[in-house]
């Protein structure tokens, strides 16, 4: 399935193919196509004029997000500093760099310091800190506004029957997933779809 729906994708300019071999070789992962065309549409449709992104690694999804919002400023956190470098050298080969505002560091200390709020938030950062990632997004949500999370299925693991088929060193992160996911979906401040693509994505509108 996961083929067929990237053979339907339209091609991505030059520089996010180039970015996307870059991690490939270092092996940093990226959201995949087909989900970050999801998200294209979803920014598209909602009229983002303010994005957060939790999580940059090398700039690949923050360079989706500009090319979908062009109007739109990003505010995108990286804990790595390397990474944070190689992505801002590729903002400013995209020429977004005026309105990309990368800032370095852990995102749970940074996040509750920003000023104002956001229409969309995108959180792909360390998985087992998505629930205190998700509050604090959620203070700077405005109401209306989307929180997207990546990775919510961990490659269907979270849907295991039977969790002795899960390799040991998953299992606690299976776990942590799986009560995130419960979180979100039950949270009252929210409506909440997890949506099977790529490796899983929720959507939750504040309301």
């Amino acid at each position: 399935m996961e083929t067929y729906l990237q053979q339907l994708l339209q091609p991505r300019s030059p520089l996010l193919t180039e970015l996307e071999q870059h991690c490939e070789r270092d092996r940093i992962p990226n959201i995949q196509p087909e989900a970050a065309q999801f998200i294209r549409l979803l920014l598209q449709m909602h009229g983002a004029q303010r994005m957060l992104e939790l999580g940059t690694a090398y700039g690949y999804s923050a360079l989706h997000w500009c090319e979908a919002a062009p109007a739109a400023q990003l505010v995108t956190i990286e804990l790595a500093a390397e990474r944070a470098a190689i992505a801002r050298g590729y903002f400013a080969r995209a020429r977004v760099e005026q309105r990309v505002q990368l800032l370095e560091g852990d995102a749970g200390q940074l996040v509750p310091h920003l000023e104002g709020e956001f229409d969309v938030v995108f959180i792909d950062a360390a998985k087992g800190q998505y629930r205190l990632f998700f509050e604090q997004a959620l203070e700077k949500t405005r109401s209306g506004g989307l929180i997207i999370t990546d990775n919510v299925l961990f490659r269907g693991l979270v849907a295991a029957e039977d969790d002795q088929l899960i390799e040991p060193r998953h299992r606690k992160m299976i776990e942590k997933i799986r009560a995130f996911n419960r979180f979100i979906c039950e949270h009252p401040q929210c409506t909440t779809s997890i949506v099977p693509i790529g490796d899983g994505l929720a959507v939750s509108l504040k309301i």
